[in-house]
């Protein structure tokens, strides 16, 4: 009986350090063995370094780790990443959900949070990995025209998304994000609190018709904007 290669997201665990014991001696001598996972594991351990770097800040909307996954392809179950009591504890509930950022950017080949023109999904060798679309960001700018970040849109399985990146904005300012629509009212898709430590990467579903993105303030003025 050939022996089964390791699934994607067992092979981002083990790129996160969340995998020890006899599991880690495994998953060592395996890839010790097989060229392809050594090689697939390279890929995602490199791309990890990139993408810690991009993944988010802040929470995320209200389902979006379901949304995530599923656009990816993958099935979120309640016992697919268990977790020691201990680290259930420890681990702020912000960094479980960056983790599934970095799962989905990952699974995704990084296209999403690198801003690549396109990517696939790893997956067993012989597969015919689906493919990633993603559209060069346009500037998000302030009404006095400084680029404070980028929105790009993203396509994979014919589902849409889209990537807003802020890269400059005063730490704790909290602002609604609202996707401008043709011929319709605009779609509020999250609110979030930024934090110091870099740029912040929001992934949000795309509506149809989708023709802008604003970042509104507190009193209600739009701090910045972008055309899609």
């Amino acid at each position: 009986m050939a022996e089964r290669h390791p699934e994607q997201d067992v092979l981002v665990d083990l790129a996160l350090g969340e995998v020890d014991g006899p599991e880690q001696d495994a998953l060592a001598r395996h890839l010790a063995a097989c060229d392809v996972c050594r090689a697939d594991y390279s890929d995602v351990a490199a791309g990890l370094e990139h993408v810690l770097t991009a993944a988010p800040r802040t929470s995320p909307p209200p389902g979006f780790d379901a949304r995530a996954l599923a656009a990816i392809g993958l099935t979120p179950t309640a016992d697919a990443h268990p977790k020691s009591a201990r680290q259930s504890r420890d681990v702020p509930r912000w960094s479980l959900r960056r983790r599934t950022f970095v799962l989905a950017a990952a699974a995704a080949g990084l296209g999403v949070a690198l801003g690549v023109g396109a990517a696939t999904v790893l997956g067993p060798p012989g597969d015919e990995p689906p493919s990633v679309a993603v559209s060069s960001g346009t500037p998000l700018r302030t009404s006095d025209g400084d680029v404070v970040g980028q929105v790009s849109a993203a396509v994979q399985g014919g589902e849409r998304v889209l990537v807003v990146d802020i890269t400059g904005a005063p730490e704790g300012a909290s602002y609604d994000c609202r996707v401008l629509v043709d011929g319709g009212d605009p779609v509020h898709v999250g609110r979030w609190t930024l934090r110091s430590g870099g740029p912040t990467v929001w992934v949000v579903p795309a509506p149809d018709g989708a023709s802008g993105v604003e970042l509104v303030a507190d009193s209600g003025a739009v701090w910045s904007a972008a055309s899609l």
